[in-house]
């Protein structure tokens, strides 16, 4: 299954437990072919970025619009992971 990065803008929220509170209404909702794996918040830049195992970005933007009017997405990239463990000696 694609992986995929989520960005998101947080311009109203201000701390972490309100990242958690409109989180909580999108788990609420996930379908079972769309699995969230992490998330990282940057407060002082207004954003969250969010790891994601989907079958596509259409079942994604499906899966967000439970929180476009908190955290609207501005972008979602199809991802590779790279492990540091790789590129040792």
């Amino acid at each position: 299954m694609p992986r995929y990065m989520v960005v998101h803008s947080t311009g109203g929220i201000t701390d972490q437990e309100e990242a958690v509170a409109a989180a909580r209404k999108l788990v609420r909702l996930l379908p079972p072919e769309c699995k969230w794996l992490n998330s990282w918040l940057a407060l002082e830049k207004a954003k969250m970025f969010c790891e994601w195992d989907a079958p596509g970005t259409d079942a994604l933007l499906a899966v967000m619009e439970a929180v476009t009017g908190i955290m609207p997405v501005e972008a979602i990239y199809e991802v590779a992971q790279v492990d540091p463990s790789w590129y040792k000696e």
